[in-house]
């Protein structure tokens, strides 16, 4: 049978036990608040930053449609003109290699 210093040795050690296990969950909790904190404030400031850059682009456009236009129509031929030969290209290339080795 367990005395009564055993028992009180128990629960004090339990009783210990007890309150860190309560700081220990307190200061989790503390740190995933501030990390949610944190995280929404990072989150708010990219929000703001891609509304300005929006803003900006809208800005721009408005300003000078034409060469917005001539720049897309640009940059459309280029893609369409790369798109085309590569295929062709591809092809060349793999049936060049097949023969060398």
């Amino acid at each position: 049978m367990a005395s009564m210093h055993d028992r009180g040795v128990t629960h004090s050690t339990t009783s210990s036990v007890t309150e860190a296990a309560g700081q220990v969950k307190e200061k989790v909790q503390d740190f995933a608040s501030g990390a949610a904190h944190r995280l929404g404030e990072a989150w708010d400031a990219t929000r703001s930053g891609a509304e300005n850059v929006s803003e900006d682009v809208a800005s721009f456009v408005r300003r000078y449609p034409f060469a917005v236009a001539a720049a897309a129509f640009g940059i459309g031929f280029l893609v369409s003109q790369a798109l085309s030969h590569w295929p062709t290209d591809m092809t060349r290339r793999m049936s060049h290699s097949q023969y060398q080795g």
